[in-house]
């Protein structure tokens, strides 16, 4: 008796299991991802920052100031990147294109014309398309590139509207940006970036 008794309920155990294991679905994760901006907005919802205001600080850049330190907190902390009152920097990376606005500023911006002169690619009248050739044979350095010279032309239009260094920048980012040379650059000015930092 006590064996049949045994029995059963192994049985109805197995059952039970695999009918149990058998409509098993796993649970979705619950993993929010947001964007830095999203989680700016949210922040400033949260903290009642005004919308002219959160637009005047992405357009100018963040002043120091309480109502902004709070701002960045709760930025970061809704990121996940703040805890036990330490910056993940790991977490923070994620959200930033490393060098994808540079270079920006003018103190960059002089950094690459100086550099573009040093190179030996660039004079006071613009880009020396041969040397650019010759340094990196791309079609976007060809002497008879009619993208290139329509590019250099409309740049030449308002160039009396800017200084030197934003001509440079600009000539390079808007004419040159697709090419491998310029990707170096970039990585020449990222690496110089990050080592000044770290000192």
């Amino acid at each position: 008796m006590n064996f049949f008794a045994l029995t059963a309920v192994a049985l109805v155990a197995i059952v039970g299991t695999t009918q149990a294991l058998g409509n098993y679905e796993p649970l979705p994760h619950y993993v929010t991802l947001k964007s830095f901006q999203e989680a700016q907005a949210e922040c400033a919802v949260y903290l009642q920052v005004p919308d002219d205001r959160l637009q005047r600080y992405l357009r100018e850049g963040y002043p120091d100031e309480p109502e902004v330190h709070c701002l960045v907190l709760c930025v970061l902390e809704n990121l996940r990147a703040w805890q036990n009152g330490t910056l993940q920097e790991h977490v923070l990376a994620n959200y930033f294109l490393a060098g994808g606005c540079f270079p920006s500023g003018p103190e960059s911006q002089c950094f690459f014309y100086a550099y573009v002169v040093r190179y030996g690619l660039w004079s006071k009248d613009g880009p020396l398309l041969a040397r650019l050739y010759t340094q990196s044979p791309e079609d976007a350095f060809k002497q008879d590139n009619v993208d290139t010279h329509a590019c250099l032309a409309n740049l030449k239009k308002a160039v009396c509207h800017k200084n030197r260094c934003e001509y440079a920048t600009e000539v390079f980012t808007q004419c040159f940006g697709q090419t491998e040379l310029y990707k170096h650059f970039v990585a020449v000015f990222k690496d110089g970036a990050s080592t000044y930092t770290k000192q």
